[in-house]
């Protein structure tokens, strides 16, 4: 991870399963893989990314499987074409490979927090939207105040959004 390499360390040496989470998911012996479509400059990535590495760690025989959406276009081409557009895309699969669930992106809880925090900075719309601008100018504008939303989500998810992630994940592979 090139992209975020130092809060994605710190997020890994911070972020743990509580015992009952862990023990949770050390009975989920049916899902032996779990492949994770990813890219590293996503913010959902980074603080979702550990939580589900410990998970995985979590499951017997669970091997985590981590893809880059643009050095793998074949997987993402197969996702979108079954409308999974976001990142992280986590399939859990069986020993024979075959799909059991997928979690995708954040956990629900998170839209709340980032309906007010996009309210709260409109001109991160209106850079995004700004036809004018490259991708490159807007990534460029926009570096500052992404920083501080990384920031924040990380508080958000020490406060809450771990949890709801666990919970969440817990939910799809227990169905």
């Amino acid at each position: 991870m090139e992209t975020n390499q130092a809060a994605m360390l710190r997020r890994t040496e911070q972020t743990h399963l509580t015992p009952d989470q862990n023990f949770a998911f050390s009975q989920i012996h049916s899902a032996r893989h779990l492949a994770i479509l990813t890219e590293p400059w996503c913010s959902d990535s980074l603080m979702n990314l550990p939580i589900l590495a410990c998970i995985a760690a979590a499951m017997p025989q669970c091997q985590l499987h981590l893809y880059s959406r643009s050095l793998f276009p074949e997987l993402r081409t197969h996702w979108e074409e079954r409308n999974y557009t976001h990142i992280p895309l986590c399939v859990f699969l069986d020993a024979e490979f075959n799909e059991m669930c997928i979690w995708m992106e954040r956990p629900a809880a998170m839209k709340p927090c980032m309906d007010r925090w996009m309210n709260a900075h409109p001109e991160v719309s209106t850079v995004r939207n700004d036809p004018a601008l490259s991708s490159e100018q807007k990534r460029e504008r926009l570096a500052p105040v992404l920083l501080e939303l990384s920031v924040e989500m990380e508080s958000w998810y020490a406060d809450t959004l771990q949890d709801e992630t666990v919970k969440e994940v817990l939910a799809v592979l227990t169905v």
